[in-house]
């Protein structure tokens, strides 16, 4: 037999004994156990290095992954606290102008006339804002039974809130303006005469001149001007002959 055609035995040692591998080739010299344990031991080591990497990598991508995690918790905690803030700093900032309100309000003087007068507007023109209201939520009138439920409920009813908001428009208010009438309402109701229209036009010819005149408040001012032409467009409406001034905010 040529030596090229000798088959060389390679061995590998393991905890099981030897296992044979058999390849053609030139003959080699017979590989000792310590060469055999040697390359065994490399090739082990070799294992063990890649398979740390393999768990830094994947300790590495548990980690990336836990903090992407938390970066998208504390952004939407962020979110929540800063829209808790806005709302915060709204309704802070509403309150000190009703604040202000009251406090100027409370130090406005007017005559006794000049009040039954404001008075007797803003009581017709709240009602006049109530009873179209309710108008418009037959099916709700009789749980609202007056201008303070209406205000009270369409916080929660959206139903009531569009009809609220649409009533408002229509009549060319806003909210600061029926709050402003009604701060004017609880502070002098009790003090108030009533004056019917006949009875007004005794005292003044031009009311709109008068509420200019006399109050200092530009916020009351405007509101009370926007009574006026809600209360003045009704009479109108329900009598065309007759003459008013209409006043535009």
């Amino acid at each position: 037999m040529r030596v090229s055609d000798t088959l060389i035995q390679i061995v590998f040692k393991d905890s099981q004994g030897y296992v044979m591998t058999t390849s053609k080739g030139p003959r080699l010299h017979q590989a000792t156990d310590a060469q055999l344990a040697n390359t065994f031991k490399r090739s082990q080591n070799d294992f063990q290095v890649k398979w740390r990497n393999l768990k830094l990598d994947l300790k590495m991508e548990n980690r990336l992954q836990i903090v992407e995690t938390q970066f998208k918790e504390l952004n939407s905690a962020m979110d929540k606290l800063t829209q808790k803030l806005q709302f915060q700093d709204k309704t802070l900032e509403k309150q000190v102008d009703e604040d202000e309100m009251w406090i100027s309000l409370l130090k406005d003087r007017f005559t006794s006339v000049e009040i039954n007068l404001f008075y007797s507007y803003v009581s017709e023109m709240l009602c006049c804002l109530h009873s179209r209201v309710r108008v418009k939520l037959p099916d709700l009138a009789g749980g609202l039974p007056t201008l303070a439920s209406v205000m009270r409920h369409k916080g929660k009813n959206q139903k009531i809130r569009l009809v609220w908001e649409a009533v408002l428009e229509m009549l060319g208010l806003q909210e600061g303006d029926v709050l402003a009438l009604c701060t004017f309402f609880i502070i002098h109701c009790s003090e108030a005469q009533y004056y019917p229209a006949n009875q007004r036009q005794k005292y003044t010819s031009d009311i709109s001149t008068m509420i200019t005149k006399v109050v200092k408040n530009q916020i009351l001012q405007e509101s009370l001007l926007c009574a006026v032409q809600v209360v003045e467009n009704g009479r109108t409406q329900r009598d065309p002959k007759k003459k008013v001034t209409l006043v535009q905010k």
